[in-house]
């Protein structure tokens, strides 16, 4: 994201980030500040500075375990799309999750291992967190994170359950100052 909106010379940029995506994208805004108006957390991941990335909130059962399928099935370093994603995919018809799966490729374990290091320069920049009914993130922390929250009633992946409806949230947001 940082190379295509240096190269292309962008500013005044509506930064959106999905899931893990929550955690590139606040990177980006933290070291580009001025050329993002705003930053879209759709139903993400929000980082702190110095901890890692998902797996800093894991018990150590958790930890344990996805390392052993990483091992097992991801040849030591990949984390395989799972089979199931539980109430997260619930409104995901079988054949759309099949074809997400399809295209899907295994995340780095590091992304998820890995500390990210940030100024709070991001901070300056107005968030919003668009919170899928699926998500377990604290409506009031994501508020005392400075963050404007809307609610969406969807699963984790609304851009395959309600595309449309999710494009006309994202435009009204992106037309705000």
């Amino acid at each position: 994201m940082r190379t295509i909106i240096e190269h292309h010379d962008l500013e005044k940029v509506t930064l959106v980030g999905h899931s893990y995506a929550g955690l590139v994208a606040t990177g980006v805004a933290d070291v580009l500040p001025k050329r993002i108006s705003q930053l879209i957390y759709l139903d993400a991941n929000v980082p702190e500075t110095n901890r890692s990335s998902m797996m800093g909130d894991w018990t150590a059962d958790q930890r344990r375990d996805a390392m052993k399928v990483v091992k097992e099935e991801g040849a030591g370093w990949n984390w395989p799309m799972p089979d199931d994603f539980g109430k997260a995919a619930a409104d995901i018809s079988p054949r759309d999750f099949r074809k997400m799966q399809s295209k899907s490729s295994p995340q780095p374990i590091r992304t998820f291992t890995q500390r990210l290091s940030l100024t709070g320069d991001y901070k300056r920049i107005p968030r919003t967190y668009i919170k899928c009914s699926s998500n377990e993130y604290d409506r009031s922390e994501l508020e005392r994170k400075g963050m404007k929250v809307i609610d969406f009633e969807s699963g984790h992946w609304p851009m395959i359950t309600k595309p449309k409806r999710l494009a006309k949230l994202l435009a009204l947001l992106a037309e705000q100052p």
